[in-house]
């Protein structure tokens, strides 16, 4: 939500969490890391990130144009190498 709009503040970012008590999620995440050779460093540059699945349950109504917003414009990290994307699956 801070990526999103940076001029919220952290008790609004607060607020919103306070009504995620009653979700629940599960999936299979893990870490993977990754090398990359820096041009400009002249050596590999390891990075990470998380990859797998994740799927919420309850009452998601409130966060839906959030994630369908974070998803469109990739703000997850290191969006700049072709990462930080997810994508938003709704079940009916």
């Amino acid at each position: 939500m801070r990526q999103l709009q940076p001029n919220s503040s952290a008790q609004q970012a607060k607020e919103i969490l306070q009504h995620a008590v009653g979700i629940s999620d599960h999936g299979s995440v893990r870490w993977m890391t990754l090398d990359r050779w820096s041009a400009r460093q002249k050596q590999n540059m390891p990075f990470g990130g998380l990859v797998g699945f994740l799927e919420y349950h309850g009452a998601l109504e409130e966060f839906l144009p959030w994630l369908a917003l974070g998803a469109w414009l990739h703000v997850g990290g290191k969006s700049t190498f072709g990462f930080g994307t997810y994508q938003l699956q709704v079940a009916e």
